[in-house]
């Protein structure tokens, strides 16, 4: 049992200080080599008693190694003299010509049976423990399943297990095991490089077109004036709760409103996935899909705003906005990003089409998956907004890369494929937000996250009600009675979409990437984010078909005209994406003839 926990923080145990060497607990650290004395003896050298120092393979020779263990002799049948113990073998550094020396792996530790023992314990510290609790998700995923269990979503049993896990990571800090700032700098890297991406990808190849673009423009008035709304309300009210009442720790405007803007990122992955398998009313779930994932990007161009110093507090604790940088730096990111992935998607589409791909499946879905962290990769490296970029590319490869399928079967396959790889960095960030529970090491953060849920009820239904209003007034001037009727957002709507303010990874994403350097109250944020992830997929996740139900929401709603919203886009609109598609997208992305003829029904945009 002690192995297992001690297992349970294997996936960060290996990172310690930057360029430095950690070794697994209960490994030999401790190398020396036979060397020959001035009369030509050999001499032995036996370990150093036990250190509590890192090891810098830089500085080699003014450091001094851990162990976990007694020490023991490197060499047990070499013999020296008494007096004739040779020194530390110095590396080799006149053959690096500037360069510094490797910091993964000292040379002294490049024997065969050092590498068989770092395998052992990689199987037992990383794979097992990792292994154990993404199976025990599995299962409770699927128990939850077979009995129908609708008050417990998936992603939250899956967050309750992880919080075990979280829990064996807090001791092992507490016993400084494992590194807490690192274990963040790990989480942060695997939330955004490996799940995200992937997760995102599919948000776009999945998209239903039509429908989305129906409501674009009233999804874009939630997106953008609903989370400004809320970024305010929420910015204004933790301020002069911090700064006047008293309540919390959290004084600086600045940091009030980072903090606003990232939590203001809505993740309804339950309330989504109860909505899938219920087949809720489709302007339901277009418009609750189609509002959460513009507002992440939207809040996370917000959040950058103030985490890159483009808005700063005075010492008076007023904001000072340089409006021309903020323009700027909104505009780069945000239509930066989505023309990258648009670039992108149409560019790697047009590699399908030339190379021909499409007639492999195996092949064909292993080129979408790369394309995901492409695209996310390429929009990073030159600052831009990775999330956006991978959105805008997966809807352009999702409208056109099918077509290339060599048969519906193909398309199915490959659809199965994404979906499955979705699902499982699902439950990978699930995991990591789960285990961040290690970091709180005080009440202040769960007594802070606690404080700002009604604020956020609060600030949610002063931007859904009022901008539904908005879109319905809108679309009764502007539509048909009849269409008006079918795409009307109703008061059960508006309170569904109120309900389906979640928060998930986005936002833990965003608290890890807060700069220390200007903001003290990172640690409180932090925990304060964990604590409304975990309370709001509970309480709002488990009580969504609930509502459904009370509400009266259409079900079942299964085998519909799928251009029923679409009839609803005025010409206008129609004649402006009709002309995209048909004029730029469908002559350099079309299929040839034979595979034209064989491709999946539904393939084109």
């Amino acid at each position: 049992m002690r192995n297992f926990i001690l297992a349970i923080a294997g996936s960060w145990a290996f990172v310690k200080t930057p360029g430095a060497v950690v070794e697994p607990a209960g490994a030999q650290i401790w190398h020396t080599a036979p060397k020959i004395a001035a009369d030509g003896a050999e001499t032995n050298q036996t370990a150093p008693e036990p250190s509590t120092k890192l090891v810098d393979n830089q500085h080699e020779d003014s450091k001094t190694r851990t162990t976990s263990q007694a020490p023991v002799t490197a060499h047990p049948t070499t013999k020296y003299p008494p007096g004739h113990e040779p020194d530390r073998p110095e590396p080799r550094r006149d053959d690096m010509r500037g360069k510094k020396a490797p910091t993964t792996v000292d040379r002294h530790q490049a024997s065969g049976e050092h590498g068989k023992k770092t395998v052992h314990f990689v199987a037992a510290n990383l794979v097992l423990p990792l292994a154990v609790v993404f199976g025990a998700c599995v299962i409770i995923g699927a128990i939850l399943h077979r009995f129908e269990v609708n008050f417990l979503p998936e992603s939250a049993a899956t967050l309750l297990i992880a919080v075990l896990f979280g829990l064996s990571v807090r001791v092992l800090i507490q016993q400084h095991m494992v590194n807490p700032e690192n274990f963040v700098f790990v989480n942060s890297v695997i939330l955004n490089l490996f799940l995200l991406p992937i997760i995102i990808f599919c948000s776009g190849w999945f998209l239903q077109r039509k429908h989305f673009a129906a409501e674009f423009y009233y999804i874009l008035i939630f997106a953008l004036a609903g989370t400004v709304i809320s970024v305010l309300i929420i910015g204004y009210v933790v301020n002069y709760t911090g700064a006047t009442l008293g309540w919390h720790s959290m004084v600086s405007l600045q940091s009030a409103f980072a903090f606003a803007a990232l939590i203001s990122a809505v993740d309804p992955v339950a309330s989504l996935a109860t909505y899938s398998s219920l087949n809720v009313d489709p302007l339901l779930n277009i418009l609750v899909f189609g509002e959460s994932t513009i507002n992440d990007a939207v809040a996370i161009v917000l959040f950058n705003v103030f985490n890159e110093g483009a808005i700063e507090t005075n010492v008076d604790g007023h904001l000072i906005v340089d409006y021309v940088a903020v323009a700027q730096q909104v505009a780069v990111l945000l239509f930066g990003s989505i023309l990258l992935g648009f670039l992108l998607g149409f560019l790697l589409t047009f590699v399908i089409r030339v190379s021909k791909i499409g007639h492999t499946t195996m092949l064909m879905a292993f080129y979408l998956w790369a394309s995901a962290y492409t695209m996310f990769a390429a929009a990073e490296s030159i600052h831009l907004s990775g999330i956006i970029c991978v959105l805008m590319g997966g809807i352009v490869m999702g409208a056109y890369s099918r077509q290339h399928f060599k048969d519906e079967a193909t398309g199915e396959k490959i659809d199965f494929y994404l979906e499955a790889c979705s699902k499982v960095a699902d439950f990978g960030v699930f995991i990591i937000v789960g285990a961040s529970v290690a970091l709180i090491q005080s009440t202040r953060g769960f007594l802070f996250g606690v404080v700002v849920i009604p604020l956020l009820f609060i600030a949610r239904a002063c931007s859904v009600y009022p901008l539904a209003g908005v879109c319905n007034a809108i679309k009764w001037s502007s539509l048909k009675a009849e269409d008006y009727e079918v795409q009307k957002i109703s008061w059960s709507h508006m309170f569904m979409m109120w309900h389906a303010g979640l928060r998930g990874g986005i936002a833990l994403v965003l608290a890890l990437e807060i700069k220390e350097t200007w903001c003290p109250d990172k640690a409180l944020i932090v925990n304060a984010t964990f604590v409304v992830i975990t309370i709001l997929l509970i309480g709002l996740g488990g009580s969504t078909k609930f509502f459904l139900q009370t509400l009266g929401v259409r079900m079942g709603v299964e085998n519909e005209d799928p251009d029923m919203l679409y009839k609803g886009v005025s010409k206008y609109e129609a004649r402006l994406f009709d002309g995209l598609h048909t004029y730029i997208m469908e002559p350099a992305l079309r299929a040839d003839e034979e595979t034209h003829e064989e491709a999946a029904p539904g393939s084109h945009a």
